[in-house]
């Protein structure tokens, strides 16, 4: 055998080696957390896909009242494109329908958000119109211009949220301050709006003020529109129990 010379076999397994890097170096840890759910949650999401498997989120860490230590979603293995193909489904528990619902996408990436100078960088996902009981400014009391397109989000219905049909704006908010592939996102439902104006954030409803719009008046702690013990923990929701 002559020294400097590979025999073919071993030429094309470097090759091979050289072809297939790229997307071998693309695998890494990835993570989506989806925060804690409480019982008297309005939306919650009931689980995330990335194409068709499932990976895993946070939803509810302990007892039916969500309280329990905090642990982070687990990684899980994907690609640099995989956000695109990460589909997140919002779930309404409660008896009345939604007409407008708003969902943020956050990036630890670009800051952890305790300060305003590590301020951490998101993208709002609003679907739907509010209703006009719910829609006049709350300084001046006036009508705000109706925006979105008529959403009816039923009671006991999924909504399918896919990032790919976000995926632009979301590289376009974030590309001032991400300078390496994502890794990770936070999932958290911040705001909706039933059909008849009332209103819900996490673990607060409020209805609009008759006599001065643009106010709320809040419904008590704990208040619940329905059954609050149903559907309950949201990773058992749509899923048979054997």
């Amino acid at each position: 055998m002559k020294i400097g010379i590979f025999p073919r076999s071993a030429l094309l397994f470097v090759l091979a080696l050289i072809i297939t890097a790229p997307a071998m170096a693309a695998q890494a840890e990835r993570q989506i957390d989806c925060g804690i759910a409480i019982t008297n949650d309005a939306v919650v999401i009931t689980k995330v896909t990335l194409g068709t498997k499932e990976v895993p989120c946070m939803w509810s860490p302990g007892p039916p009242n969500g309280r329990g230590v905090y642990q982070p979603a687990p990684p899980f293995q994907a690609d640099d494109d995989w956000l695109q193909n990460v589909t997140i489904y919002l779930f309404n528990r409660t008896n009345k329908s939604i007409a407008w619902v708003w969902v943020d996408i956050g990036f630890p990436q670009t800051g952890d958000g305790l300060s305003q100078a590590t301020s951490q960088r998101t993208y709002q996902i609003i679907l739907g119109q509010r209703p006009d009981a719910a829609n006049f400014d709350p300084r001046t009391g006036q009508p705000m211009p109706v925006q979105g397109t008529p959403l009816s989000f039923a009671p006991g219905q999924t909504l399918e949220i896919h990032l790919g049909e976000h995926f632009d704006r979301i590289k376009e908010r974030t590309r001032d301050r991400l300078f390496a592939p994502l890794t990770s996102v936070r999932v958290s439902p911040v705001h909706a709006f039933f059909v008849d104006g009332m209103g819900w954030n996490p673990s607060s409803y409020q209805v609009p003020d008759p006599e001065h719009h643009g106010k709320w008046i809040h419904m008590p702690m704990g208040y619940f529109l329905g059954n609050a013990s149903a559907n309950w923990p949201p990773a058992t929701i749509g899923k048979s129990r054997e």
